[in-house]
């Protein structure tokens, strides 16, 4: 990610993004809603802050869903500058983090 190539920043914003979609599926559970209510359980014990984190999970998966970062489809919207890369993986980074660190997977 810290490398000045932009190409290669938006490859790693790209493996963030798939870690996400990883993420919302690791915990046992009857579908993906029951798994990442799961996740979310075990990561975050204040219920305000749970809903809060659940909201921008759903945020991000429609940035996802909307631009072109795991997939190059027509209609997707292109991230295109650098502090653009730079402000998606730092968010995306943050929340992984915290929910592996809220379920002991984290270092």
């Amino acid at each position: 990610f810290t490398d000045r190539d932009l190409k290669v920043r938006r490859d790693a914003l790209e493996r963030i993004w798939d870690a996400f979609e990883r993420l919302k599926t690791i915990e046992p559970g009857r579908d993906k809603k029951a798994s990442l209510t799961s996740l979310l359980q075990k990561a975050i014990s204040d219920v305000d802050l749970r809903n809060e984190i659940d909201k921008e999970m759903q945020l991000l998966t429609g940035v996802g869903n909307n631009f072109m970062i795991r997939h190059t489809e027509v209609g997707k919207k292109p991230i295109t500058k650098s502090e653009e890369v730079d402000y998606f993986f730092q968010r995306m980074f943050n929340l992984v983090r915290l929910l592996l660190k809220g379920t002991g997977r984290g270092g």
